[in-house]
């Protein structure tokens, strides 16, 4: 699931026994996000997107882009397990000056971690520096390593997540929170879908899409 850019254009909402999703900060609107794009790598995207936008130059010219293709909110990776994510550079890719930039073109800015479910101390701190940042949102990628086969999950995954989840929400009561999981459950009788959702505002499973 891991590309230079990848897509994500809708997002499959919980539905509770309410009628009406809970407004977060910013004026999101869990169940109406409209179109988003999910960036893996930012050095990539800046780089004309891959070389199919000549315009996309840096952060500012891609911000422009996405404004100009009616895009509301982009997903960028801030993080794998207990570590921030660099993307090839000597910094964290996730930073306070691409939030400024999205903002500034009136997109909302999500960050995402590929979570392991290994340390959740490690895996909340992400989450912390995502928001501490300026995020508007945060997105769990969790796929494979919260299955019970892996040593660390085993029977524990439910509990995991719960405490995973419960504790960013408790830090951040107000805040969008997403996982973006496996999309067909029965496929993954271990994974802990139920937590995950109980304390997330949308699911967001992952279009992959590749340049020609």
């Amino acid at each position: 699931m891991h590309g230079v850019l990848r897509s994500g254009l809708y997002a499959w909402l919980l539905c509770g026994a309410t009628t009406q999703a809970q407004m977060r900060d910013g004026g999101i609107d869990p169940w109406n996000l409209g179109k988003g794009d999910w960036i893996y790598s930012l050095s990539d995207a800046t780089n004309k997107l891959g070389g199919n936008i000549p315009g996309v130059t840096n952060e500012n010219s891609l911000m422009l882009f996405y404004k100009s293709q009616a895009i509301r909110y982009i997903i960028v990776k801030a993080g794998t397990s207990d570590a921030l994510f660099n993307g090839g550079s000597n910094r964290p890719q996730f930073t306070s000056n691409l939030c400024h930039s999205a903002h500034a073109n009136g997109i909302f800015i999500f960050g995402y971690s590929r979570s392991y479910g290994s340390n959740l101390v490690g895996e909340i701190a992400i989450a912390d520096h995502v928001f501490q940042q300026g995020a508007d949102g945060f997105v769990w990628d969790a796929e494979s390593e919260w299955e019970s086969d892996n040593s660390w999950i085993g029977s524990n995954g439910p509990a995991k997540a719960w405490e995973l989840c419960s504790t960013v929400r408790s830090n951040w009561p107000n805040k969008f929170l997403a996982h973006a999981p496996f999309p067909i459950i029965s496929y993954h009788p271990s994974f802990p879908y139920k937590e995950f959702g109980f304390w997330c505002d949308a699911v967001m499973p992952q279009i992959a899409r590749m340049p020609r």
